[in-house]
């Protein structure tokens, strides 16, 4: 509830319209179910909680918001939105899972998080919600006047973009690998449902970089 309320307010007050395109495809069998979102501009998360909120409401389900992996550093070690706006605590009493980018090639860290992501949706029924290129990437100049978009690409160091398959950050991968095993070998039925979610418009909105609300 407070999802919905929060990012449909926000919407009203930049003038925003959601529009999703293929929800006729998760209807069916009920599954343990990974979303994966582009990542463009901040304003993704609004787009991210309703997505599977409005997906559960024309299913029938009771889950509503999954449990979102996110970056430690910017929900539970900012001050600002942690303590002042609230939403690292809100995400902290959720359940959410932090994922400290810091550690990058922290293998037993990551593992953990593999670990925990695995049994939160495996044994707690809810579905996971990552955003597998880690960061927003950035905005390419337009070729008319229409505001910057962006792409659908991973950012990160030149070493590594530039080593084989370095472009691809394996996270959401080696969980959806994890929780397969899993349920193979649990003799658990559910299927598992990766969804990939293509957002698009908010680039244009507003893209890394800036702060200001495009109209």
């Amino acid at each position: 509830s407070i999802a919905t309320i929060w990012a449909t307010r926000i919407l009203q007050l930049i003038e925003g319209k959601l529009c999703i395109e293929g929800l006729e495809k998760l209807h069916g069998k009920n599954s343990h179910t990974i979303f994966l979102f582009t990542h463009k501009s901040f304003l993704d998360f609004l787009i991210a909680s309703l997505v599977p909120i409005i997906t559960a409401m024309r299913s029938n389900s009771k889950r509503r918001v999954p449990l979102f992996l996110l970056a430690m550093d910017h929900f539970k070690k900012n001050f600002i939105l942690y303590r002042v706006i609230g939403i690292g605590k809100i995400a902290e009493a959720l359940g959410m899972i932090f994922v400290n980018r810091s550690d990058s090639g922290n293998k037993d860290r990551a593992t953990a998080v593999i670990e925990s992501a695995t049994k939160k949706l495996i044994y707690e029924d809810v579905d996971l919600a990552i955003f597998p290129q880690g960061t927003r990437v950035y905005p390419y100049p337009p070729q008319t006047d229409e505001p910057y978009e962006a792409g659908y690409y991973t950012v990160g160091s030149k070493d590594r973009l530039c080593s084989d398959g370095g472009h691809l950050k394996k996270g959401a991968s080696f969980i959806a690998t994890d929780v397969a095993l899993s349920l193979a070998s649990s003799g658990d039925s559910k299927p598992l449902k990766i969804v990939p979610v293509a957002i698009g418009g908010t680039a244009k909105a507003c893209p890394r970089g800036k702060m200001r609300i495009n109209s």
